[in-house]
């Protein structure tokens, strides 16, 4: 019976072990698309105030 108890104790620590691991991979993953548009909207930006820079230039 105590060999069964730990058992299960171990199998529920891996378990939630897992779902902790895979909960920070997800909240990483989005804070790494959040940071990827924001970098992708400064670049737009960017490119937009220098085409209207070039624009005003003619």
């Amino acid at each position: 019976l105590s060999s069964a108890v730990e058992t299960t104790g171990q199998s529920r620590a891996e378990a939630q072990s897992r779902a902790e691991a895979a909960k920070i991979e997800g909240a990483a993953a989005v804070d790494q698309a959040t940071l990827r548009a924001q970098a992708s909207k400064i670049e737009s930006d960017a490119e937009l105030i220098r085409l209207t820079q070039a624009r005003q230039l003619e």
